[in-house]
């Protein structure tokens, strides 16, 4: 669509539907542009990682000329879906905002691409942020018996839509794609090689994203997307592809997650209001893990989160508590 040029130095509004490390495209109505972001963002995100707009942010730029911009406001969010960041690092990182529903891909076609404590942490992250959720087992065209799959993940997670598609047959498409008419952003969620990005493909009935076959051996993936990207669907919202994900680590409580809320509502008949279910008399969870109604990894998996969340915040009190200190020894210098 050809641009306006008396849009250039106007304020308009926009949204960014591409991210790619610092480069940000923001899309007003049909017109996109490539967009720099001022430096008081930067200097804002040095000290809160979470201020620097991402891909569905809402935001008010201002074009320099037919192909450029300047971001000059970030818009409040309604949601952010946000994690700690990789590794050992105490920094956060919002992967998208303003998103509503998020699609957690999971793929049976053997290796290690049906992993239900990977589907935990990923439901823990969703939930933790105040994001509706529905699993998607996909390439069940590749799996002899999907249903066994399904009744896994049901049972595990019973709040949760649990739905079999395949991107390559079409099948379980025209199910999704009224369950996204009730979304107004969705977000694709999954590990390199569960077919997320072949899902963009059969939604939007073209090959906007480039798929590679996961490897022979475990069924990995290559890491095929490397930037986060939104695509308007027919008829429906707008929907973010991303690249796999990996490490998930939530940095919120862990209560009222969907992924754990079986555990949640054992927690209610602890003796302790604090218990931590690991070694703690007349701990509730600990019964039901005797008695064989609850599966050792999945309580592991709930602890395992749980002392990497306390680890976080002790973690980010302590720098607060080193900048603090370090900005008194400043000023009493400068004095």
């Amino acid at each position: 669509m050809q641009k306006d040029p008396s849009c250039i130095g106007q304020t308009l509004p926009a949204r960014i539907v591409r991210q790619e490390r610092d480069y940000l495209t923001a899309r007003t109505g049909d017109v996109e542009y490539l967009c720099a972001v001022v430096g008081r963002f930067r200097l804002e995100a040095a000290e809160s990682e979470t201020r620097f707009p991402v891909i569905g942010d809402r935001v008010q730029i201002t074009p320099q000329n037919d192909r450029q911009a300047v971001i000059t406001e970030i818009l409040p969010r309604t949601t952010s879906l946000i994690r700690r960041k990789a590794g050992k690092t105490t920094e956060l990182q919002v992967l998208a905002a303003n998103v509503d529903l998020a699609l957690v891909v999971h793929a049976l076609d053997g290796g290690r691409n049906f992993n239900l404590r990977r589907m935990e942490r990923f439901l823990a992250l969703t939930s933790s942020n105040n994001i509706r959720s529905i699993l998607l087992l996909n390439k069940c065209d590749l799996c002899e018996q999907p249903e066994d799959s399904i009744r896994e993940a049901t049972a595990l997670f019973p709040s949760t839509p649990v739905q079999r598609i395949s991107a390559k047959t079409g099948e379980g498409l025209t199910e999704l794609r009224e369950r996204l008419r009730q979304a107004d952003t969705a977000i694709l969620l999954g590990a390199s090689g569960v077919g997320k990005s072949a899902l963009i493909n059969a939604l939007l009935k073209q090959d906007v994203q480039r798929v590679n076959a996961a490897r022979e051996k475990d069924k990995r993936g290559r890491h095929t997307t490397t930037n986060r990207q939104m695509f308007p669907l027919p008829d429906g919202p707008w929907i973010i592809d991303t690249p796999g994900i990996r490490e998930i680590q939530t940095w919120v409580s862990l209560e009222n997650s969907e992924a754990f809320a079986d555990l949640e509502e054992l927690a209610q008949s602890c003796r302790f209001r604090d218990c931590r279910h690991e070694n703690e008399p007349g701990c509730a969870v600990l019964e039901a893990l005797q008695a064989g109604a609850l599966a050792p990894k999945h309580l592991q998996n709930y602890i395992d989160m749980r002392r990497q969340q306390d680890a976080l915040v002790k973690s980010r009190q302590e720098s607060s508590r080193l900048a603090v200190k370090r900005s008194w020894k400043q000023r009493k210098y400068d004095s």
